[in-house]
């Protein structure tokens, strides 16, 4: 029999989508190294407990490429609270370590989206005792607002590009593995740390 044992990946995915941060019940699984479908139960039975807490859940599905087509799985997009409430019933030697990643992620992107927030988006208005010069003053005040503001966009979308570039070499050195296996080439799926 194969053993195969799962590859969590090193860095935690969050996502901002206009004003919301959030991460999806499949990325907190995959981080964590553990199967979907318990991570599901998981949300469901904290669902149950107390249902004041539905708003830090929402439900969604995820589309899963099967063969030449494509299905839809049942997941979950849950805010900074819901994760929290979620990863208390994480336990082992690393999810300590795993819970602060995920938190120091959540924190950063909340940090990022007010700071995107915070920014002028209208400079002050100059002095007009000379319009000309006031003028000028007006329009390099707003240019460099907005090349801040396209900064940390850029930044931001950098920032999720390469994290999602590690989650499909991932993915590739999972399928891989698992196909190796499948040809009978090895025992056990190679175990790939980050």
């Amino acid at each position: 029999m194969n053993a195969f044992t799962p590859i969590s990946r090193s860095t935690p995915i969050i996502h901002v989508e206009g004003n919301r941060v959030f991460a999806t019940s499949k990325d907190v699984a995959e981080f964590f190294g553990k199967r979907h479908d318990h991570v599901l139960e998981a949300i469901t039975d904290i669902l149950k407990m107390d249902i004041s807490i539905a708003p830090n859940f929402r439900a969604i599905e995820l589309p899963v490429k099967v063969g030449f087509g494509i299905r839809r799985d049942r997941a979950f997009e849950m805010d900074r609270d819901g994760f929290t409430l979620l990863a208390m019933g994480f336990t082992g030697p690393k999810a300590l370590k795993f819970k602060l990643a995920y938190i120091a992620a959540f924190n950063e992107a909340i940090k990022r989206l007010e700071a995107l927030e915070a920014a002028p988006t209208v400079p002050a208005l100059p002095d007009f005792t000379n319009p000309a010069r006031a003028a000028i003053a007006w329009a390099e005040q707003y240019e460099r607002a907005e090349k801040e503001r396209l900064a940390a966009q850029a930044e931001t979308v950098l920032r999720i590009a390469a994290v999602e570039a590690e989650e499909k070499a991932e993915r590739q050195v999972m399928a891989s593995s698992k196909a190796s296996c499948a040809l009978g080439c090895c025992d056990r799926a190679p175990v790939v740390s980050s």
